[in-house]
């Protein structure tokens, strides 16, 4: 399955097909999601009000990684160890 990525997903949590959180959405473009892996409080703010930025302790997915987004929460098709 694979969904669309849009900038309502920004902020959203992110698991992977564990249930195990891996992250924040903190900015969304071309397609792809960018996920900041250890948030502080101040990065997730950052990201709901659209000032997320890209550094080494992000990761970028694509929506054909994504099983599901219900419920406030993405949920990605693989484990972690696979990204």
């Amino acid at each position: 399955m694979s969904i669309e990525l849009t900038d309502i997903t920004v902020g959203t949590p992110v698991v992977d097909s564990t249930g195990l959180e891996i992250g924040i959405v903190s900015t969304v473009e071309d397609g792809s999601a960018t996920l900041d892996r250890d948030p502080t409080i101040a990065d997730e703010l950052r990201s709901i009000v659209g000032f997320g930025r890209s550094e080494p302790d992000h990761l970028t997915i694509t929506g054909d990684l994504v099983e599901s987004a219900e419920n406030g929460v993405i949920r990605l098709a693989v484990p972690d160890r696979h990204l």
